[in-house]
């Protein structure tokens, strides 16, 4: 039985051990968990601002965008009535330059005509002089 009691022995001394480390070790168990506990309060605050930051960047992030959408609606505002002031200067432009190009078809047209009239006129005159010279011609 000699190795019996021995083995009771270690066991015992083992337990014995045993039970004065885990009194030593419960003062750090404490301030693990105390430890712990500040950990996991700092986290939670840490979190908490984070989500609340997140929160101010989505509605700074809408504000920028609803602020960027008007600006963008401003200038297409813009260059909308940009566009309709150059079109309206075009199309005057092109007006007074149509109704110069008529004017100076018209002029043409009558200095033309006046050329003409003045042509036909020489051609009748000489007609005629050519008919009054064979009348001459003949008659006589």
């Amino acid at each position: 039985m000699g190795l019996m009691d021995t083995v009771k022995g270690w066991f015992g001394k083992a337990k014995d051990e045993g039970a004065e480390l885990a009194e030593k070790a419960q003062p750090h168990v404490e301030k693990v968990k105390e430890g712990t506990g500040d950990l996991v309060d700092k986290t939670k605050d840490f979190a908490s601002d984070v989500m609340d930051r997140a929160g101010s960047s989505a509605e700074g992030a809408k504000e920028a965008a609803s602020e960027m959408t008007g600006d963008v609606s401003d200038k297409a505002a813009d260059a909308g009535q940009a566009v309709q002031e150059k079109a309206a200067y075009a199309t005057e432009a092109v007006q007074e330059k149509a109704a110069d190009a008529t004017e100076a078809v018209q002029e043409k047209a009558a200095d033309a005509t006046e050329a003409v009239q003045e042509k036909a006129a020489d051609v009748a005159d000489r007609v005629e002089a050519t008919v009054d010279e064979m009348k001459d011609e003949l008659g006589s």
